[in-house]
């Protein structure tokens, strides 16, 4: 469903505006139009596209899912393809939005009304933008400062997930260590898919060759590629963390291993001593002095008691039991 978000008439001024009266506002500087689709019908962004002149290469690519994130320029249109977070969404669950910047118009177009953008429309309203502020290069900008910043909230729950991962093989309460490292690393390899391209995107936002950006506008487009930069910096201190973590806990399992083969060896060897008093103690030769002792029996048993305590404390003073 199509809807007009926000519609500035030529005083810069919120006018309620039908789609009947687009054409009339539009004629008209400097208004400026907002559409949202929230889903991707083909009869309708075709009908925007024929009223608002847009490119068909990019309704094309609006139509698509799962786009790479990219910045098209052509003669009049800018088309970005971006990636948001949905609202509410603890995962990292990261939704595609199309977005077309004409001269007095922006179009977003995206499924199921995610990524939220509601936000824009609040903070839009409650800052009061003064009439001059009215461009879509500057609605875009807050577009994508609230797309951007909606990943910070993800950032901080991922850093939280691999602290407690990391108190928790460190306490040796998961089951599955390494299954719950992959779990971790294989989400931070899907953002970093989809942020890392979305960086260059950003980038070529600020040069100074885009229309629809201005001086006024490059510097707040600026912030928005600092945020991204620091949003893909903590991806990979993460990915790194979580490498730490997975030595740390090979290192663990070896460890463990080790221990329980200097148990076992110690008690194959303190095992080993007593047989061997058996062993001797029970061979049947003729000359053989032992089996006749009134005492043999009991020095035997207490010869077996003596060697085995004896290696057990020699053992335990090590720490191999």
């Amino acid at each position: 469903m199509a809807t007009i978000q926000l519609c500035f008439d030529s005083n810069g001024s919120l006018v309620t505006c039908a789609f009947e009266e687009l054409h009339t506002v539009m004629t008209t500087k400097p208004s400026l139009v907002w559409i949202d689709l929230d889903i991707r019908e083909h009869d309708t962004l075709h009908e925007l596209a024929r009223k608002l002149g847009l490119h068909q290469l990019a309704v094309e690519s609006a139509l698509l899912e799962n786009e790479r994130p990219q910045v098209t320029v052509y003669d009049d249109l800018l088309f970005i393809e971006f990636y948001g977070r949905r609202d509410n969404d603890p995962g990292t669950q990261l939704d595609e939005i199309s977005i077309f910047v004409g001269e007095r118009f922006l179009i977003t177009v995206r499924d199921n009304d995610s990524p939220g953008i509601g936000l824009v429309y609040e903070r839009w309203m409650d800052e009061g933008h003064s009439p001059r502020e009215v461009s879509s290069g500057m609605l875009m900008y807050a577009l994508l400062d609230e797309l951007v910043d909606s990943y910070f909230p993800m950032a901080d729950a991922l850093g939280e997930r691999i602290e407690e991962l990391e108190e928790d093989l460190l306490n040796e309460a998961v089951e599955y260590p390494q299954l719950a490292i992959h779990d971790v690393r294989k989400e931070l390899m899907h953002l970093r898919r989809v942020l890392a391209p979305q960086r260059e995107v950003l980038a070529k936002l600020v040069r100074r060759d885009v229309p629809m950006i201005d001086d006024q506008v490059l510097i707040y487009m600026s912030d928005v590629y600092d945020h991204m930069l620091r949003v893909l910096d903590w991806i990979d201190s993460y990915r790194d963390m979580l490498t730490t973590l997975f030595d740390v806990q090979l290192a663990m399992q070896s460890h463990r291993l080790n221990r329980v083969m200097r148990t076992l060896t110690s008690s194959s060897i303190m095992l080993m001593a007593v047989t061997l008093i058996a062993g001797i103690y029970g061979m049947n030769f003729t000359h053989m002095p032992e089996p006749e002792w009134t005492i043999g029996y009991p020095m035997a048993l207490l010869l077996m008691i003596v060697t085995g305590g004896g290696l057990y404390l020699a053992f335990k003073r090590r720490g191999w039991l």
